[in-house]
């Protein structure tokens, strides 16, 4: 129960940075291009600083190579949600499905996990550097494959998002744990980075609460059976799917856990853009990512109560 509060307030003050990012755009308080201009920080410089000193901590302290081999796990995951999507979006009518399909397929995999591991294990928790180093596959899963859910297979892959700062940070730090000279790493410079990736997640979330607003905002009807098909796909039906894997394959706690959290949260930001880019429909795409975000709050403790009953996690 204890995990289950926790990760409910973590939930909740992310959903309340959003809330105000909606806000603060909708009362126009400050201009949306603002946000525009935060973006880069958070995604550049931010997050790839946290990964950075997070990667390089862990293992420079503990050497255990097997973390190497997280991101492969990602890849099986990658698989399981693909064939979940493509089953789970015969539900709805075909003029749906390549929206649906990528909100099943691409999912939060690191702002949410990681205000909710930072606010219940706090922020030197080990299960950080597990997390980056699990994500290290989901950019090139997610960059690489949504022009093909829109039957584009001959539009060029985005080297340049796949390639993205967050793996370089990943990778240098890795190489040099690898080769014994994490401890070179000046340390006032890795409280530097430290604090330059504090400011990764507060911004990423108001720049999502804005960017629903402004999404939104006239976007025509609301298309409330198959969103509310699609919230129960998502946040309900997913994390107990691979909550039955798990258990089959039983896989240390903390990476079970990991991977609940990863089927629990809700579909990435990037859902609309992708949809826009492709000539799909982004009002509808919109509307996925705004109620998941919302029902969030109540699902994903729920997952994790239930992930809680059934490993007996030792925190």
């Amino acid at each position: 129960m204890v995990a289950f509060v926790a990760t409910l307030e973590s939930v909740a003050v992310l959903l309340g940075l959003g809330a105000l990012g909606f806000w603060v755009i909708a009362r126009r308080v400050i201009p949306a291009t603002t946000f525009a201009t935060l973006s880069p920080l958070a995604l550049d410089l931010g997050l790839p600083a946290l990964v950075f000193v997070e990667i390089l901590a862990r293992l420079g302290a503990t050497g255990d190579w097997r973390l190497l081999a997280l991101p492969l796990w990602m890849v099986g995951f990658f698989l399981v949600a693909t064939a979940f999507a493509f089953l789970g979006s015969l539900w709805v009518a075909p003029s749906f499905r390549p929206e649906l399909r990528a909100g099943l397929m691409y999912q939060n995999s690191i702002f949410f996990p990681l205000a909710i591991i930072t606010g219940t294990f706090g922020p030197d928790s080990p299960l950080l550097a597990m997390l980056f180093l699990l994500t290290l596959a989901h950019p090139p899963l997610t960059f690489g494959t949504y022009a093909f859910l829109w039957r584009r297979p001959d539009q060029p892959l985005p080297w340049r998002r796949i390639a993205n700062p967050v793996v370089f940070g990943a990778t240098l730090a890795v190489g040099l744990a690898l080769f014994g000279v994490a401890e070179l790493v000046p340390d006032p410079l890795v409280r530097l980075l430290r604090l330059l990736g504090g400011v990764a997640l507060p911004v990423i979330m108001l720049i999502i609460g804005g960017s629903i607003y402004t999404d939104l905002k006239g976007n025509g009807p609301l298309h409330r059976v198959e969103v509310a098909k699609f919230l129960l796909l998502k946040l309900v039906l997913f994390p107990l799917v691979v909550l039955g894997l798990l258990l089959v394959i039983r896989p240390e706690v903390e990476l079970a856990y990991l991977l609940l959290l990863q089927s629990a949260v809700p579909s990435i930001s990037g859902v609309p853009v992708f949809a826009d880019r492709m000539g799909g429909n982004r009002a509808f795409a919109n509307q996925l990512i705004a109620a998941g975000f919302v029902c969030s709050v109540v699902t994903i403790p729920l997952a994790v109560l239930l992930f809680d009953r059934l490993f007996a996690p030792p925190w």
